[in-house]
């Protein structure tokens, strides 16, 4: 770890006093000319296993790309470095590169075989980075028509102003750390940061590791290109924005013109499920930002758009999704629980409630029917299992399991969806409306009621039923 802490200092300390350092090219083989394999054959010490790996391996172009930039470092070692940028996004966690990784930390040959070897090691950890190309499918949205929405207690719109901002540092070709950490303290971005650090994301974001990725996402510095290269998703996907700045561009300019027809779409879902008297004012801010496709935190409703890409239905189904947190967050009565003894597994029934309710409204990701049931089988095990860690006062086995029900959108959610349909089936959406103010405890008891009134077979296990049962109403909990 102090290797690591040392070689941070030493590239922070480059990268923000001396630009120049890595624009020096090499005195030896020329790299930018169109070689053969043949001629890198002829440099001194040059590992014949490394060239002919990169041959069979590695498309021409990747590799004259790649041997190119190397060779523009004033020597190879600097590659050293490379590893920091994946320590800054959290990439050097990923088991399946560190190994290769920390290759980099050992000094290189020097000279011409040097630049090989680099080129090699970086050519390999790109293999193991799971990485697609980004598809666009290039055509504007196609929609639904539907009549016009009555009533305007749901006032709606979008907010491209934190895209706006990070495509604006992405084209600039290289912006002063400073700079970039004040374009994005706005409270927007405050809101998208203290999304990110609750405790189920595993690389927490602060505005400092924002600021660096974007930096170096956007720096034109042989090693920040080097490491685009290396890993183009890597600094918290800016490296893949970056790459598509003019289809992101598109893609802004066409929810510009749908936008209406958008959150039109979006209130005809969400208002049956709304208490009446509700009055919304809300925008939907747009991002690019590894970890959430879509995401709301204290006022802000986010969407990362590199998920999506120009997949408008689905931005659709995220978008209804997440409007519904907002209706949730604007009824939600605070209240105290009893015993604070039952307090953290009160919290994971509310979550269930929050997010089943909502994937109810909208599933980002749909699924088939057999997918469906597994799982919800799935997130019934985890939470009957999560159910006996309380009553055992196993904290972290519970908390353990309960991150493993929700984390990417899991089964929980699927299985929250499960009770909400039973509810509506049973009670119809009024009752939705009823309980949103009421929490998770109210929320389980109303679907032990729903499964038999309806003469259906409860999800769970009787001692669970028993245990909810027994919970106080009072309790809302937090989101």
């Amino acid at each position: 770890m102090r290797r690591i802490n040392f070689i941070i200092g030493v590239v922070t300390c480059i990268m923000s006093t001396s630009q120049v350092v890595f624009c020096q090219e090499s005195k030896g083989f020329d790299f930018s000319s169109n070689w053969t394999y043949g001629d890198l054959a002829k440099i001194a010490n040059v590992d014949s296993v490394e060239l002919t790996w990169l041959e069979k391996n590695v498309p021409a172009d990747y590799a004259h790309q790649v041997l190119k930039l190397v060779s523009h470092l004033t020597m190879p070692s600097a590659c050293q470095l490379l590893p920091v940028y994946a320590v800054y996004d959290g990439s050097y966690q990923n088991k399946l590169t560190r190994s290769l990784l920390d290759s980099l930390f050992i000094r290189c040959p020097d000279g011409d075989a040097g630049v090989v070897h680099n080129a090699s090691l970086i050519a390999k950890i790109r293999k193991k980075y799971a990485y697609t190309e980004a598809g666009f499918a290039s055509k504007p949205p196609e929609l639904p028509g539907h009549d016009p929405v009555v009533g305007n207690n749901l006032k709606l719109s979008f907010d491209f102003g934190p895209a706006e901002t990070i495509l604006s540092i992405l084209s600039s070709g290289g912006l002063p750390y400073d700079t970039i950490y004040k374009r994005i303290a706005t409270h927007p971005f405050d809101a998208m940061i203290h999304h990110r650090n609750q405790s189920f994301y595993n690389f927490p974001f602060t505005r400092e590791k924002l600021a660096n990725c974007l930096r170096m996402a956007a720096g034109n510095l042989p090693l920040d290109s080097l490491y685009r290269l290396m890993n183009p998703n890597g600094l918290l996907h800016f490296a893949e924005v970056r790459n598509h700045l003019k289809d992101y561009r598109q893609i802004l300019n066409s929810l510009t013109a749908n936008e209406s027809n958008m959150l039109d779409l979006v209130k005809i879902r969400v208002l049956p499920y709304s208490p009446d008297k509700i009055i919304i004012d809300r925008k939907v801010s747009f991002f690019f930002g590894q970890g959430a496709d879509g995401w709301a935190s204290d006022d802000i409703t986010g969407m990362d758009l590199e998920y999506y890409k120009d997949d408008y239905q689905t931005m659709l189904r995220l978008l209804q999704h997440e409007t519904f947190h907002t209706v949730q967050n604007a009824v939600k009565t605070l209240s105290k629980s009893n015993s604070k003894e039952f307090m953290p597994y009160q919290h994971m029934l509310n979550y269930i409630f929050l997010e089943g309710t909502a994937t109810f409204i909208a599933d980002p990701n749909p699924k088939s029917e057999e997918q469906l049931i597994q799982a919800t089988k799935l997130g019934v095990s985890l939470f009957e299992q999560a159910t006996k860690a309380f009553q055992d006062k196993k904290g972290e086995e519970m908390d353990q399991l309960k991150t493993k029900g929700v984390q990417q959108s899991g089964p929980f959610y699927t299985m929250g969806k499960k009770m909400t349909e039973e509810i509506v089936v049973v009670f119809g959406p009024e009752r939705i409306k009823k309980i949103l103010p009421l929490g998770g405890i109210v929320f389980f008891k109303t679907y032990f009621d729903a499964a038999q009134k309806n003469g259906n077979k409860s999800l769970f296990d009787i001692s669970v039923e028993k245990l909810i049962r027994s919970l106080p109403n009072d309790y809302d909990g937090e989101n």
